[in-house]
């Protein structure tokens, strides 16, 4: 009986010259129905990856090794690059939990991202693929690879900060993983070290099976030792510091968990119009529909990066006339309710570059940061009107997420144009104000 694929490895490795025969490892897979894809390439080092289809071979003296074998990327030096994650559990066995102990997460498939350095670069794992990380000349096609850094990138997620020596499995909470996917968080499943000596237990068991047990000065430490410099900078946990139990999926006995639990659906929930939509829009309108969608995401983080506090415009507002408000209320206007005249002392004059501004008042009162905005906003919006002008057979579905995209750019625009008004306008009152009780104190 084979326990796992280290197990065939280190039995097909020559103890004195710690050399693997490759071709005797792939054979001994390919018996028991594994599928190997093999890199074709002049360089010393290839890499090969393993999965399986259950289809040729039911023999459950293997099961292990079909399971690490579900994406498993190895060099044919017998260094694993990427180890597959142990089965989730499924969507089916979720009445075995109880709901109260913790929050249930979807994780569908093609959600899980491998990553793993090799040749000085970042690479992208799937399935059946050892490498789709490339992006084509054009920069419109992308890749499954191109679309998961570009989704790192938007989480502010830097390469860099990654340690070379690890490989990691990451997840993202959407239903498919595609250029438009709308996500809120990447998780950080399994991190481990890249070794030929690898075998099952040391790979991190965040949430499956076996159990086991951690107090947070455990896990505290693991998540030091484990994650090197990532830790929870960017990525959600799947697990809780002081959780202490973690899912075991061939068990029928009810766990309680404290912290998220991905749970698997086994059949992708998706958009089937959208999906159609986006299959008959044709090679030439889809290169145009991703310059689309890159403007306006470019759209957004120009905003942010322009202008980062603009959702709390409305609270700074407030705060801004209050303080104008009360500076005129206290030093000019204290009227005295008998004769009704304005007392204001001489040395009260008052002086409006005295009245307290900040970073963003200066800006909205800056005629050409305003037009520089206003250029940029109305710029944007005429892109998108021609694009949709251009393309009528663009889908439904597709026009109406660019109008709506348009939409929300032009009611930013106009949000600032209100903002600007209204603060303009207060500083107005202040020399109004100022200049009249200097003509009542000049009297």
């Amino acid at each position: 009986m084979t326990s796992s694929v280290y197990e065939i490895i280190n039995k097909e490795t020559d103890k004195y010259s710690n050399t693997v025969n490759i071709k005797k490892i792939i054979s001994s897979l390919t018996k028991i129905g594994i599928k190997v894809v093999k890199e074709n390439t002049d360089m010393c080092e290839n890499r090969m990856v393993l999965y399986n289809t259950r289809k040729q071979n039911n023999s459950k003296s293997y099961d292990n090794v079909y399971r690490e074998c579900n994406g498993m990327v190895i060099t044919n030096h017998g260094e694993i690059l990427v180890y597959p994650i142990p089965p989730i559990v499924n969507f089916n066995h979720l009445d075995m939990l109880e709901h109260s102990s913790f929050n249930v997460t979807p994780l569908y498939d093609g959600t899980i991202i491998n990553m793993y350095y090799y040749m000085n670069t970042w690479r992208i794992s799937t399935r059946r693929s050892y490498d789709c990380t490339k992006i084509y000349p054009d920069g419109i096609e992308m890749t499954y690879g191109g679309i998961v850094f570009g989704l790192l990138l938007t989480f502010r997620i830097n390469l860099e900060d990654f340690n070379t020596e690890y490989s990691y499995s990451l997840c993202v909470s959407s239903k498919v993983l595609h250029p438009y996917a709308k996500t809120d968080r990447v998780s950080l499943i399994a991190a481990y070290k890249k070794s030929g000596e690898i075998v099952v237990e040391n790979i991190p068991n965040l949430q499956y099976s076996p159990i086991k047990k951690y107090n947070y000065a455990e896990l505290k430490e693991f998540i030091k030792n484990h994650l090197s410099n990532v830790g929870n900078k960017y990525f959600g946990s799947l697990i809780s510091m002081d959780s202490n139990e973690f899912i075991s999926t061939n068990t029928q006995k009810i766990y309680k968990l404290e912290s998220d639990l991905f749970i698997k659906i086994q059949n992708t929930l998706y958009n089937p119009k959208l999906v159609t939509d986006l299959r008959n829009m044709g090679i030439n309108n889809r290169p145009v529909y991703t310059m689309v969608y890159n403007a306006l995401n470019n759209t957004v983080n120009n905003l942010i990066e322009i202008m980062p506090e603009w959702i709390k415009y409305y609270e700074l507002l407030i705060l801004v006339l209050m303080e104008v408000s009360g500076y005129i209320n206290n030093k000019l206007l204290e009227e005295n309710n008998c004769n009704n005249t304005v007392i204001v002392q001489e040395n009260e004059k008052i002086e409006v570059n005295k009245i307290p501004k900040n970073e963003f008042v200066s800006n909205l009162l800056n005629v050409e940061f305003i037009e520089k905005f206003r250029t940029f906003c109305t710029d944007i919006m005429k892109f998108i009107y021609n694009t949709v002008e251009k393309n009528k057979k663009l889908p439904e579905i597709i026009r109406l997420y660019i109008n709506t995209s348009s939409q929300l750019a032009f009611q930013l625009y106009e949000l600032i144009l209100i903002i600007y008004n209204h603060i303009n306008n207060s500083y107005n009152n202040i020399n109004n104000a100022s200049d009249e009780v200097n003509i009542r104190l000049a009297q």
